[in-house]
């Protein structure tokens, strides 16, 4: 957490404004915060390209935005920063909604009180940060993985291909788009079919821990209907 959160809040009603902010003080257990006051979409869109607030408290009803499409305007102003909805009425749809949009959490302000506001905020600071450590830990294995000189494949358990890198693409002759989705069986001769399908079959059922590891020789097909001769682990 950082040592001073910076709390946009963006509200028309400035009543609501004021209780937000002493709410947050008064369950502030030593933490210092800082914050900034905006009643409409416009002036919050100004303060966004200036600062790089920790939290954004939004009220959907805005003099100049009202609704989801204020959410959506903010979220793609501000992709990296949380933000909380606040719903003038006690409204789960329309929270869900905004959840399934890319809000943090949703509070209704006649429900809100100080432990919920601190908390809703603190969570939502703490979960921004794990999905930038999962989006960082994601990259870094994208990275390996086109970086590597081994074909790497990545499949379901029904055998649908979900990715593969440079090396795949090389080796199979098929791009990264055109093998998605499709089933590893395109990269199988046709005389071999069976005995994958058996094969496959039997692996499966057998659950082997997941840091098992089975090498084998293999021969594949490539995109053009030529034979390759390759390792497979």
């Amino acid at each position: 957490m950082p040592a001073t959160i910076e709390v946009l809040i963006v509200e028309d009603n400035e009543e609501y404004s004021r209780l937000a902010r002493e709410m947050i003080l008064s369950a502030s257990n030593g933490t210092s915060f800082k914050f900034i006051m905006n009643e409409s979409l416009a002036g919050a869109l100004v303060d966004l390209r200036d600062r790089n607030p920790s939290v954004i408290l939004l009220d959907l009803g805005l003099p100049d935005s009202a609704g989801l499409s204020t959410l959506s305007i903010i979220l793609e102003a501000a992709p990296q920063v949380p933000v909380i909805v606040l719903t003038g009425i006690d409204d789960d749809e329309l929270g869900v909604q905004a959840l399934q949009l890319g809000a943090s959490d949703y509070l209704a302000k006649g429900r809100l009180d100080p432990t919920l506001l601190s908390r809703a905020i603190r969570y939502s600071m703490e979960r921004k940060v794990s999905e930038e450590a999962v989006r960082r830990s994601e990259q870094n294995l994208r990275l390996m993985v086109d970086s590597s000189s081994d074909s790497i494949i990545f499949a379901t358990e029904d055998g649908l291909m979900t990715d593969w890198n440079q090396a795949a693409e090389r080796l199979y002759g098929w791009t990264q788009a055109e093998a998605m989705g499709q089933s590893v069986e395109i990269l199988i001769p046709r005389t071999q079919l069976a005995h994958h399908r058996a094969a496959w079959g039997k692996r499966l059922a057998a659950r082997q821990p997941k840091n098992s590891v089975e090498h084998r020789e293999f021969t594949a097909v490539h995109k053009d209907g030529h034979l390759v001769s390759i390792e497979m682990s």
